[in-house]
């Protein structure tokens, strides 16, 4: 799901900036509504970065990043998996297998935040630090294989954030 090469430029990455990995804070709240909303505790960020998220929601979850070392331990499935600003920093010849681990960690509701234009930040090897920058409509369709489209679809300049259900999730059952 991640070149060796890349891995090691997001360690670095990690490792040399302070404000690298810290954006999923801003998503607590909407988190903790889906939580209430599917009556569950059980979240995964994944893409954690330096763990915002859970600090920001004064809460225990599960974290996984690829280029945190001691936060690479593939994780288990969840209720609820979040994955803001994550998607544009994978390599694009593996998105298909980055969308099926997270439809396989999914129990109920996944959280995306994608953004659709380049990054200001630069990767260690001056490369721009959104590899796969795609527009919406290319993102539907890839997620549309694993995922129901559409709860609560919000989009911005930047980018779009969506709820996902897993295809074989019953919604309306909650």
């Amino acid at each position: 799901m991640i070149s060796p090469k890349y891995r090691k430029l997001i360690e670095k990455m990690h490792q040399t900036d302070d404000r690298w990995g810290r954006s999923a804070a801003k998503w607590a709240h909407q988190v903790t509504q889906m939580a209430k909303r599917y009556r569950t505790s059980e979240v995964l960020d994944y893409g954690c970065g330096k763990g915002s998220l859970a600090r920001a929601m004064k809460a225990e979850i599960q974290e996984y990043d690829p280029g945190i070392p001691e936060k690479s331990i593939l994780p288990v499935p969840s209720d609820i998996v979040v994955c803001v600003d994550v998607m544009e920093h994978v390599e694009e010849e593996f998105v298909p297998d980055v969308i099926a681990h997270l439809h396989s960690l999914t129990k109920k509701a996944l959280l995306i935040h994608v953004s659709t234009r380049l990054a200001r930040k630069k990767l260690p090897d001056g490369s721009n630090a959104h590899l796969t920058v795609k527009p919406m409509r290319w993102w539907a369709n890839q997620f549309g294989n694993y995922f129901k489209w559409g709860i609560e679809t919000h989009m911005s300049p930047d980018g779009f954030t969506v709820w996902l259900t897993p295809l074989e999730f019953d919604d309306d059952a909650v």
